[in-house]
């Protein structure tokens, strides 16, 4: 699924080990993403690192991964990505297959 994807991609963009207990949840209708993680707030705890600082660190790799189209952050610790349309047209394409 797409969740487990962006929740892999998240973790190694921030090369982490151990507890990856957060969150990747469809964003709401009203706000212009597909999906939010609370990765950055989560992690921020047990790492000691600003979100902010942990974000500036991930989204290059991101960016760059082919998933995403667009990847934000925002306060207090969340990162928030709309998928690539070229990843939701094979996404489609499998689950009609």
């Amino acid at each position: 699924m797409i969740r487990e994807e962006i929740k892999k991609e998240i973790i190694n963009s921030l090369g982490i080990m151990g507890d990856t207990n957060f969150a990747v949840n469809m964003s709401p209708k009203n706000m212009p993403f597909d999906f939010s993680s609370n990765a950055l707030m989560v992690l921020s705890k047990t790492s000691g690192a600003k979100p902010e600082e942990m974000f500036e660190k991930a989204s290059q790799k991101l960016s760059a991964c082919g998933l995403f189209e667009k990847v934000e952050f925002s306060k207090p610790g969340f990162i928030n990505v709309v998928i690539s349309p070229a990843r939701l047209s094979s996404e489609v394409s499998a689950s009609l297959s």
